[in-house]
């Protein structure tokens, strides 16, 4: 069981795990980022889905092949490829996704140092 103010989210499932009604807590959670970082990450995030075609709500374009056989399913086979297997349009850059959320997490979470409590003799002890 989480405590009250717990949100737990699988960025691999997408699953949202929380005590209350998920659209409320991910709305007020949504209000405490930091706006700097939210909007730079919103804005990255749009733009490489734009670079991939990809509009919001559209279902995932790849849910019928796992990633890791990418390598091994020639080209011509899978949508999208012209004679020659190559894409006319440019897949969703999963590195740079990830990226941007590296990015968003060390501008959110500069500076924690000095949020660090050092246990000081008696504490240790203790």
């Amino acid at each position: 069981s989480l405590p009250e103010d717990t949100v737990l989210i699988d960025f691999d499932t997408g699953e949202v795990d929380c005590n209350a009604d998920r659209y409320e807590v991910l709305k007020q959670c949504w209000n405490t980022l930091p706006s700097g970082p939210r909007n730079t990450l919103v804005a990255e995030l749009e733009s490489l889905c734009n670079d991939a075609d990809i509009v919001p709500g559209q279902e995932p374009i790849d849910d019928q092949i796992d990633s890791a056989f990418d390598v091994s399913i020639p080209s011509h086979l899978m949508d999208g490829g012209d004679d020659e297997g190559h894409f006319q349009e440019e897949p969703l850059d999963d590195r740079a996704v990830r990226d941007a959320f590296l990015r968003f997490l060390c501008a959110v979470l500069a500076g924690y140092e000095r949020f660090l409590v050092v246990p000081d003799a008696d504490f240790l002890i203790s």
